[in-house]
């Protein structure tokens, strides 16, 4: 501190400022230099102006002060004393003057961040922290300062942290500090309670971001209730140049109301729009990986912090360091670089068996983070959880973590956790009364972490909580030594190792999971998909794309990775390769399911380039082209006794000419021989759809004439119009073992189609049936052929003629197929006992009547036009692919709606009676 200041500079400034309401300073005394500033009787030294503040301040401290060397002393009130007063009406805001003045406006000389939210604060400050000192050390610069709830650093000083924010004094010291060491940033935290009562009000933070907001800290003490709490943390952009705001977390619409008449606005998260936007993520062996877009920062980047939501924390300290002009190759050597004490550590046996998480979690939004990251990562696994509740404070946790604990955990140790002066036995029953899975309280952290490690048989990961690195536990008014959950985690672990051997290097192939299920694709299918392998192993499937559509954004289910133009012939075989080989390291076996026609084609003509590395098997390559063509695929219909519809195939050279030599009438329907192939899609002309339906010869020249000014050079297929509407159709899922005997079949009645020109045909809505006569039909037809895996067969109920005309099989389930879940039956489930464990049972046949439905409720009730089955909807509570419980973060639910409300505006646009 270079500048000393007299106090009658301290009253001016009191005065200044609006607080003073008297001052008895003397004139002579008013000219003594001020060379110590306090509220602490301990760090007293000569010539200081002590300050009176606290809620138990005792006028006992006043006098202590005045005999250790206090000229004056700054108050609320009088106190019995015989000594200069400064009064004031606002203690707190005082010390905000008094403080910047005595440290001469130290926070104006540093760059300074601010990081608030309920989780994650300390891990986004710590990736801060790494990507600015790459950059500082680069220049020859001191490394930045931080102050967090874990560790204080300001370049004097390494302490261990008691409190998320410290109080003004000691805040201004820290930055006092850093400026004298030649430090150019500080990074802190600002708790909800520092922003509240004004501990950071001097400070105007060049950059601040707002990570996220729930309920936390509601007690009497803290904020009386959620609205207070939450206010409190917006003023975080009352003092901030720059505030960035995460777009995925609740109530971020407010966040972002707030911030943008106080600061330059930023925001982060998964939407295309904001100025920082992750689109994909995925988990490789050495860490995640995820995609960003954004003014500065562009294309893949990687953490190491173990995590889902670690993404985020990544994204805000992205959004952070591009306000600071930070270069982009600092950006992902620090993200890659950065740790931070008792965050995500994790330690293992050496046998595998046992995993310890110590992580600082300590409120619902970091347990329910941490709990789902958690499943996600170590599936099949039991999940055992050492917590406690701080005393006396944020009182609603004992009930929170007492209910999230109980809804994941298959075991809860409740135990000590900074107690305090309220009586641990009350804590504990307090959380207690909300854990719904067995547990057990035991005062004794120790124990508990013991009793988690050594005792129990079966693969376990375990969660400690709360204390990370920290080496004391609060206990009535004083922190005392306590062994850190991390020094507790290696004694036990190195015990558990002493009487529980590695395999041998021999047997390490046996530590390989038993499968992985990749998915090629990223529409309905994908995410139905994704979550029957969920729901049935509790496995992460890994989506291959070329880019992410609606159904499959902001899931929780996959782990997605994005290939550019690996739907393309000379891109997909190499592609797909590389990843196969790179999972066989971990996989016994790899299920490879497609979602679209052009992916399995590709599958089916490449098979054999794959070495062996796929388990699943697919149809032929010449049986597929016989499905595809259909004028092969009929003959085949004819050799077997099934039902077609009259066809007529048209050469492109044809497609006039051909309506004159039609052996049925109008109406008939035309598509491309594969309206799903790759060179229909990305041809484009006017009226294009994948099925067109004419009443008259004119209608379909003029969408010939249209056709034809455009790059599509395929067939085209015209084909008599079977009477009836949505209802008359038909759709057979099947799955076929790897010996060709048909497995199971799920029969579906189609109650509704799409009629928007992108998606006309497919079904909107779907009633499963059974019929076993079908059912027998199909079966004898598919065995014949020696056909393997799933199908997906659509027909149309011929009233004429009273029997079923098979249109089409696609070799895959189709975007509709969780109709079969609907009915009770999980598909994937058929597939891995059948390829991973070699479990085969009898045929099962579906009887169950049953609603699917993708799209809302209010549509089936308009565009239904069968009364009768009209009214028999009303009696189903129809099944969603794509609303799956517990995987509907607010980025997610908000994209669905849309999503979901755009299907009035297309039936209301296309929408047509075909009968």
């Amino acid at each position: 501190m270079n500048t000393v200041h007299t106090l009658r500079e301290y009253v001016d400034a009191l005065r200044d400022a609006g607080i003073l309401v008297e001052s008895t300073v003397s004139d002579e005394l008013a000219a003594r230099e001020i060379h110590c500033l306090t509220y602490d009787t301990r760090a007293l030294s000569e010539d200081a102006l002590f300050i009176c503040k606290g809620a138990h301040f005792k006028e006992e401290y006043l006098c202590d002060a005045l005999s250790r060397g206090a000229i004056a002393y700054v108050a609320e009130k009088k106190h019995n004393v015989d000594a200069p007063c400064l009064l004031v009406n606002d203690i707190r805001y005082s010390l905000v003057v008094l403080g910047q003045l005595f440290y001469n406006h130290v926070t104006d000389k540093l760059t300074s961040v601010g990081i608030t939210g309920t989780k994650g604060k300390s891990t986004t400050a710590y990736y801060v922290r790494y990507i600015l000192n790459d950059w500082l050390r680069a220049q020859s610069m001191p490394e930045c300062a931080i102050l967090s709830s874990i560790d204080n650093y300001d370049g004097k000083s390494t302490e261990e942290s008691h409190i998320t924010t410290p109080e003004v004094l000691e805040l201004y010291q820290h930055f006092e500090n850093a400026y004298e060491c030649g430090i150019s940033h500080l990074v802190m935290e600002a708790s909800s309670q520092a922003l509240k009562y004004g501990r950071v009000r001097g400070i105007t933070y060049d950059v601040a971001a707002f990570l996220n907001i729930g309920s936390d800290h509601i007690s009497p003490i803290e904020h009386p209730d959620f609205e207070d709490y939450f206010n409190s943390k917006l003023k975080i952009f009352d003092s901030c140049r720059f505030g960035c705001v995460n777009t995925d977390a609740k109530y971020s619409d407010r966040v972002i109301e707030y911030a943008k008449d106080r600061c330059n606005l930023i925001t982060f998260g998964s939407h295309e729009s904001d100025t920082v936007s992750c689109q994909h993520v995925e988990k490789r062996g050495d860490g995640l990986y995820f995609t960003v877009s954004s003014l500065k920062y562009n294309g893949e980047f990687s953490i190491t912090m173990p995590g889902l939501f670690n993404i985020s924390n990544a994204l805000a300290a992205m959004a952070i360091c591009m306000v600071l002009d930070v270069p982009e190759e600092y950006v992902r050597s620090g993200l890659r670089k950065a740790r931070a004490a008792g965050r995500m550590q994790i330690y293992e046996s050496r046998d595998k068996n046992v995993t310890v998480i110590v992580d600082y979690a300590h409120n619902r939004m970091s347990f329910d983070a941490l709990y789902r990251s958690t499943k996600i990562e170590y599936p099949g696994r039991q999940m055992i959880s050492v917590f406690g509740c701080p005393g006396s404070h944020a009182l609603q946790r004992r009930k929170d973590l007492g209910e999230l604990s109980g809804q994941n955990c298959d075991f809860v140790f409740i135990t000590e956790e900074d107690s305090g002066e309220e009586p641990f036995a009350q804590i504990a029953a307090d959380i207690e009364k909300h854990v719904a899975c067995p547990h057990l309280v035991l005062e004794d952290r120790a124990e508990c972490i013991r009793r988690a490690i050594l005792d129990g048989k079966d693969a376990r990961v375990i969660l400690l909580t709360g204390k990370g690195e920290e080496t004391t536990m609060k206990r009535g008014s004083v922190f005392v030594p306590y062994p850190s959950d991390v020094e507790l985690t290696l004694k036990y672990l190195a015990e558990y190792d002493k009487v529980h051997p590695a395999a041998p290097a021999s047997s390490a192939k046996k530590a390989k999971k038993d499968f992985l299920p990749i998915i090629l694709g990223s529409d309905e299918n994908a995410y139905g998909t994704a979550r029957l392998f969920q729901e049935a192993y509790h496995v992460t499937p890994l989506l291959l794309c070329t880019q992410q559509l609606v159904p499959t954004r902001s899931s929780h289910l996959f782990l997605c990775r994005i290939i550019p133009d690996f739907e393309r012939e000379e891109v997909f075989p190499d592609a797909l390769l590389g990843v196969l080989k790179q999972c066989a390291q971990d996989y016994e076996k790899l299920l490879v399911i497609p979602c679209s026609d052009y992916y399995t084609g590709l599958l089916c003509r490449h098979y054999d380039h794959f070495e062996g590395l796929i388990a699943n098997r697919f149809i032929s390559d010449e049986l597929l082209e016989t499905f595809d063509t259909k004028d092969k695929f009929y003959a085949l219909c004819e050799q077997y006794g099934m039902d077609y519809p009259k066809t007529v195939v048209a050469s492109p050279e044809e497609r006039e000419s051909v309506v004159d030599r039609l052996p049925f009438d109008f109406p008939i329907v035309v598509k491309p021989e594969n309206s799903n192939a790759l060179d229909y899609l990305r041809c484009h002309f006017e009226g294009q759809k994948k099925v067109f339906f004419f009443d008259a010869r004119e209608q379909y020249l003029t969408m010939v004439h249209s056709m034809n000014q455009s790059d599509y050079r395929g067939k085209l297929i015209l084909q008599e119009f079977i009477p009836g509407g949505d209802d008359a159709m038909r759709v057979l899922n099947s799955y076929s073992d790897l010996d060709g005997h048909v497995r199971a079949m799920c029969l579906g009645q189609p109650v509704l189609e799409y009629y928007d020109p992108k998606s006309v045909g497919n079904y909107a809505a779907i009633i499963s049936r059974g019929d076993q006569a079908l059912y027998d039909k199909m079966q004898e037809f598919l065995e014949k052929l020696g056909y393997v895996g799933f199908s997906n067969i659509d027909m149309k109920y011929d009233s004429r003629t009273g029997r079923y005309v098979l249109f089409e099989i696609n070799p895959r389930l189709g975007r509709s197929s969780y109709f079969c879940r609907a009915a009770g039956l999980n598909m994937m489930k058929l597939l891995t006992n059948d390829v991973v464990y070699g479990k085969r049972e009898d045929c099962v046949y579906n009887h169950t009547v049953a609603l699917w439905q993708n799209v809302p409720t209010g549509i089936l009730r308009r565009y239904v036009k069968d009364q009768e089955l009209s009214d028999e909807l009303k009696q189903f509570k129809g099944t969603h692919t794509l609303f799956c419980k517990g995987d509907l973060p607010l980025s997610r639910l908000y994209r669905l709606l849309r999503y979901y409300a755009a299907q009035y505006h297309n039936f209301r646009d296309y929408y047509f009676d075909k009968k």
